[in-house]
């Protein structure tokens, strides 16, 4: 049985979801799925001062295998409290603070089903309301109230919405305006990008090609959670090896390895190995046209 102290990390919530751990202290299963997504509803009307069937919360989750079961547990649970559920299907951890913190999306939180740079068998939650992350103090709390919660499983509304352009749109805007002094920034760099199959391929096809990047000699860009090429850690040797020898065949700019959310990085360039929340995707980016730019200039 799940003990709900021992699956907190930090600000996130984390266990093993698959084989025989499933069934351990530190299990992820969709039982617990439930009762984090109901405690996670009950915590945010407190929060918010409303009613549950007034909030609209988003569930979105990265290719793990484990995901879809689990997603559909915070589904149900949403339901069984009356609030208003929505499905986006495979995203970025990303896409999913951008939909609770931005009010055109109109949500009042957002759980994302993922274990980010972890292993495979791994999942967990990534939990966000409209004003900003729960913190540590606030997971804590969410997990008190989920290992006293009784979920009973149910239905919900099939509702979905892909966040997904939204949030490439979002992104080129941000290198755009970053990069509007640069005349001719994006046509004359070479970008490589490794997804490691997560959700992250988006990146280089709906955000840096969509500039006029070149990103040819990108892989990995099909989502699959069974992580063929590499473990979802973009740290990880065999992943950084690989992305090492591209950058150099190829003569690219930059090589960008994602976690399974692209909620982790590591950039292999000429100032060598950086890693990086997936958040400063943009700055890692702007960092290096403005780079080649200025050497263009001496």
């Amino acid at each position: 049985m799940t003990d709900f102290t021992k699956i907190q990390d930090g600000n996130r919530i984390i266990g093993i979801a698959e084989g025989p751990g499933a069934d351990s202290e530190t299990g992820i299963t969709k039982e617990v799925a439930g009762r984090v997504g109901g405690s996670f509803v009950y915590w945010l009307s407190q929060r918010a001062q409303r009613n549950p069937t007034m909030l609209k919360i988003c569930v979105a989750q990265d290719p793990r295998l484990s995901g879809s079961n689990l997603k559909e547990g915070v589904l149900e649970a949403i339901s069984l409290w009356g609030a208003e559920g929505t499905d986006a299907g495979i995203a970025t951890t990303g896409a999913m603070q951008m939909a609770a913190s931005m009010p055109q999306f109109e949500f009042d939180g957002a759980v994302m089903v993922t274990a980010g740079d972890r292993a495979p068998e791994m999942n967990g939650f990534r939990l966000f309301a409209a004003e900003e992350e729960p913190d540590s103090e606030d997971i804590a709390e969410i997990l008190r109230l989920a290992s006293k919660y009784n979920f009973i499983g149910g239905t919900y509304d099939d509702i979905k919405e892909d966040l997904m352009p939204m949030h490439a749109a979002f992104l080129r805007q941000a290198l755009t305006q970053r990069l509007s002094q640069t005349p001719g920034y994006f046509k004359n760099m070479h970008f490589i990008v490794d997804a490691g199959n997560g959700a992250g391929g988006f990146f280089a096809t709906d955000v840096l090609e969509k500039l006029g990047t070149d990103v040819s000699g990108s892989y990995n860009l099909e989502p699959d959670g069974s992580f063929p090429a590499h473990s979802p850690d973009p740290e990880d040797p065999a992943a950084i090896e690989e992305m090492k020898k591209k950058v150099r065949e190829e003569g690219a700019d930059l090589g960008i390895v994602f976690s399974a959310d692209a909620g982790k990085l590591a950039a292999i360039g000429a100032d060598g190995i950086i890693t990086a929340d997936g958040a400063k995707a943009v700055d890692v980016v702007a960092d290096a046209v403005a780079r080649k730019a200025k050497e263009g200039q001496e």
